[in-house]
């Protein structure tokens, strides 16, 4: 029979902005951010113990979502895109999800081993969940946060019009 995992010991927490420019909403875990002029990013940060992330959950819920888009912004592809990657203490990078390539719409999140993204329509919002399974990209083995490691999102444009965009990472204290 398998240890019984305990409420401590399981982690579910949002990506929160810890630089740049915040959302209309005042929430720092709302990712729809104006950083056209200035890079916003937002982590999730593991201070006093290491982190086994199993998933990282994506959400966009936004009018006429399409994969030739990031989201459903109007004005289709980002110009400068985003990043995705796994920063150590100094801020050296440890990990490019993406390989230096920046997301710019909605289809990229395909280039993520073990993505599932099943857009559902509907007539006032579009709900676009991206549910990105690390365990099932490393051949079952979650990816390992060291003590002060650092998960980051970069905004690099507009994305203010964006209705609803949170990210939730999953995993366990070890």
């Amino acid at each position: 029979m398998k240890k019984s995992i305990v409420p401590n010991e399981l982690v579910y927490s949002y990506l929160k902005r810890i630089s740049g420019p915040q959302s209309a909403s005042g929430q720092d875990t709302d990712l729809n951010t104006d950083s056209d002029a200035e890079d916003t990013v937002f982590a999730y940060r593991n201070p006093s113990h290491v982190t086994l992330i199993s998933r990282i959950n994506i959400e966009f819920v936004d009018n006429a979502i399409r994969n030739d888009r990031f989201a459903g912004m109007a004005g289709g592809v980002l110009a400068s895109g985003c990043l995705f990657r796994v920063v150590d203490s100094n801020g050296g990078m440890r990990l490019d999800f993406l390989d230096g390539v920046p997301i710019v719409r909605s289809a990229d999140f395909a280039a993520l081993a073990g993505v599932d993204a099943i857009l559902s329509a509907e007539a006032s919002s579009d709900l676009l969940p991206v549910r990105f399974s690390i365990f099932k990209a490393s051949m079952d083995r979650p990816l390992r946060l060291e003590r002060n490691f650092r998960l980051e999102w970069i905004n690099r444009d507009n994305l203010s019009s964006i209705d609803i965009f949170r990210i939730m990472v999953q995993g366990m204290v070890e």
